[in-house]
This record gives C-alpha cells, structure tokens and sequence, in this order.
C-alpha cells in the first residue's frame, strides 16, 4: 500500500481562509482552494474558527434559551 502525502497549506490559502470563513461556505472555499470540504473544516477547527450558527448550540447558548 502506498502512502499518499497531504498537500500542506500555504500561508495565502490560511490567509483567504481566515478572511472568508464568516462570509463563504465551507464548501465554496473548498472549490476556491482546490482543496475538499473535509480538509477545509479539519483545517478551520484546528484553527479555533468555530462559525456562530454551525448548526451545533455550545452549553452557554442553550443555557440561554
């Protein structure tokens, strides 16, 4: 079995996430990027790029309600 190395992020491709991430979907930066909706979100977690209204209530919000 042969093992296949993941293309690593640039910095510009960090950059464009960091900027978009708010205003685009995952899946359209997946496309602008050449990269899959996978690897976007793993790649926005890792960062602590938690998008408000992802479909998934943190303690504190449900505690609001």
């Amino acid at each position: 079995m042969a093992y296949v190395t993941k293309p690593r992020w640039t910095r510009a491709q960090i950059i464009f996430l960091e900027d978009n991430a708010e205003r685009m979907t995952d899946q359209q930066i997946a496309d602008r990027l050449g990269r899959t909706l996978l690897s976007v979100r793993h790649k926005r977690r890792r960062l602590e790029m938690v998008r408000e209204g992802a479909g998934r209530s943190t303690i504190g919000q449900l505690k609001a309600r």
